[in-house]
């Protein structure tokens, strides 16, 4: 990958994740992120783990009606790993 697009994702990344954060704190809710390079489900299980976290929160869409009803690999793979309670969130 480029360093221009990396670049590019990163920044949109923490653009995202401070617009999240902003979102929350608006209803009172203290909440903690941070974007990480790799891959998704391995870097979720190991900073949470890491930081002794209790609650993972993850948003899953489903992109048809079988999807729905069937967690995403990423969901799936935290729930069966982490060492904590994981909410999946769906549309």
């Amino acid at each position: 990958m480029s360093a221009g697009i990396y670049e590019g994702l990163t920044a949109r990344a923490h653009h995202v994740l401070e617009g999240s954060k902003d979102q929350a704190q608006n209803q009172g809710i203290t909440v903690e992120g941070t974007a990480k390079n790799g891959s998704p489900k391995h870097m979720i299980v190991k900073f949470a783990k890491v930081n002794n976290y209790d609650l993972i929160v993850l948003g899953k869409s489903g992109t048809n009606a079988i999807n729905r009803f069937i967690l995403g690999s990423t969901s799936e793979y935290v729930a069966r790993n982490a060492n904590a309670h994981v909410l999946v969130v769906s549309e």
